[in-house]
């Protein structure tokens, strides 16, 4: 790691280490709804369309269906 990356990182993080949890517990687990997904998909639903509901990009949809 280069000089520069790590002033960055320090400047943005200090000597805090690596979390272990979420800093909050209002994410919600995204394991359902990533099945939500591909089912909608299986059942003949666009991508595009499902990226649009989900607010997520067309790219994660296709990864989450390629699983």
């Amino acid at each position: 790691m280069g000089i520069a990356v790590a002033i960055v990182l320090w400047m943005m993080y200090g000597d805090r280490q690596n979390p272990t949890k979420p800093a909050s517990s209002m994410i919600p687990p995204k394991v359902e709804r990533n099945q939500e997904i591909v089912r909608r998909y299986l059942a003949g639903k666009r991508a595009v369309d499902l990226a649009e509901e989900f607010g997520i990009s067309v790219h994660r949809v296709n990864r989450l269906i390629r699983r």
